[in-house]
């Protein structure tokens, strides 16, 4: 039984004989895998099948698509240790998307209310018609001092908190106030809840309180702006 062909993509490293391999142990069946990669089963439980069950994509900070082969074929996929990826609805890595932290998501989506898999059932079973991109999202990350001041939120923020300032887009004139997010860097993540706006930052760029930072990079006070990932928890 074959999964979504949820995310289709421009493939880099092959497993020509693969049928079976974790992320988690990638020498079992996959080939060395390199930062910014992605790594895909057709199967769910990191099993595949066919001329090609797994695959590995490049997509440090670049938007890909996948070949037809895999397309509404995907099972199982997750990113490398300490970074997340994303699948998309449009193929311009826009629209509903769904996010997979390292190890990833071998289970199709079942386990969330939003599978990304399969939509409905019919003769065995058939899929959503996702037309999906993955991407690999490098975002900047900085740091401030609230220092006791009121954030966009309402809350008194202090500089211990564990808190982040989104930038006005992902704020959304406070609707994502009390959400959490997970971010990432250099193999440390910490758990974040947004309370403020960041006016100087762009696109997807977060601003951490310096506690949260202090615990993301211990060396933040020399590193200063640092690229990091994250995705709502």
């Amino acid at each position: 039984m074959h999964f979504s062909k949820a995310f289709t993509a421009l493939v880099t490293t092959l497993i020509a004989t693969a049928v079976h391999a974790s992320p988690t142990d990638p020498g079992t069946s996959v080939a060395k895998r390199t930062p910014g990669s992605i790594y895909v089963c057709n199967e769910l439980n990191w099993m595949g099948w066919g001329s090609t069950p797994c695959t590995v994509v490049s997509a440090a900070n670049t938007c890909l698509t996948l070949g037809s082969s895999w397309a509404y074929e995907i099972g199982s996929i997750g990113p490398d240790a300490g970074a997340t990826c994303y699948g998309y609805s449009n193929t311009d890595c826009t629209g509903t998307d769904w996010s997979f932290t390292y190890p990833g998501d071998a289970t199709g989506g079942w386990a969330t209310s939003s599978p990304w898999e399969n939509k409905r059932r019919w003769h065995v079973l058939k899929w959503a018609k996702l037309q999906a991109m993955l991407m690999m999202k490098n975002r900047a990350g900085t740091y401030y001092y609230p220092g006791g001041g009121t954030g966009a939120c309402g809350s008194t923020l202090q500089n211990s908190d564990m808190i982040v300032a989104l930038s006005f887009a992902d704020y959304a004139s406070g609707a994502n106030c009390g959400r959490d997010i997970i971010v990432c860097y250099g193999g440390n993540s910490v758990r974040v809840t947004v309370e403020d706006a960041c006016a100087g930052c762009v696109g997807d760029s977060i601003d951490l309180s310096s506690g949260a930072m202090s615990l993301l990079d211990p060396n933040y006070l020399i590193d200063g702006r640092i690229q990091v990932t994250w995705s709502w928890a």
